[in-house]
């Protein structure tokens, strides 16, 4: 009875490990399958393609030059040597005798033949250094001018004489020129004018001799 138990057991043993060991081929079979099919499936997998985003062009905006504005260099820029060339020069032209006259045109008008024809230009030294004439002289032999021949002292005033000759009939347009050391007007012209009439008609010469009484 025991041994026959005994065999029922090793049987019973020996079919669950045969059950078992069938279970086990079969399940690794159907595992493989599945690990393939996986690998297959893993490798057939196509990837959707990558979007590709083209983006628009960036506008490359190219600046115009800017404009450099050299200036030039002001005019009233003065080196030294400019201002101390125009200092010189308004001093010099500041420093000395000056002439001014009161007028330097003369009209007649109508004058008479024989007439006087003087006429008088006044004038003063406004400068800071004596004023000397060295001359003067008419534009014709009929234009005599008489002038002071010392000097002047600044502040003082003198006269210009003009004789014209009045015999002479018709227009008068003359000048005289006035050269002294006046650092305004070395050479001042002063001009006149006027009209000498006709000569008047000479009538004939009466006799208011008597001849000799006789006794």
């Amino acid at each position: 009875m025991k041994k026959a138990l005994f065999i029922l057991a090793a049987m019973f043993a020996t079919s669950i490990a045969l059950n078992t060991a069938i279970a086990q081929s079969t399940a690794k079979k159907t595992a493989a399958p599945a690990k393939d099919s996986a690998k297959t499936s893993s490798k057939t997998t196509t990837k959707s393609p990558t979007k590709t985003t083209s983006k628009a062009p960036t506008k490359t905006t190219t600046k115009a030059p800017t404009k450099t504005t050299t200036k030039a260099p002001a005019a009233a820029t003065t080196s030294a040597t400019d201002k101390g060339a125009s200092s010189i020069s308004n001093t010099a032209t500041t420093s000395g005798a000056k002439i001014e006259f009161e007028k330097d045109f003369h009209d007649y008008g109508d004058v008479k033949y024989g007439a006087d024809g003087t006429c008088t230009f006044e004038f003063k030294n406004t400068g800071n250094a004596p004023l000397i004439i060295s001359e003067a002289h008419g534009s014709c032999g009929c234009t005599v001018p008489e002038w002071p021949k010392e000097p002047i002292n600044p502040g003082q005033k003198a006269q210009l004489k003009v004789k014209y000759d009045t015999t002479r009939i018709g227009a008068i347009n003359k000048t005289v020129t006035v050269t002294s050391n006046a650092v305004n007007e070395p050479s001042k012209v002063v001009s006149i004018k006027g009209t000498v009439g006709a000569k008047p008609e000479s009538s004939a010469p009466v006799n208011n001799a008597t001849g000799p009484v006789n006794n």
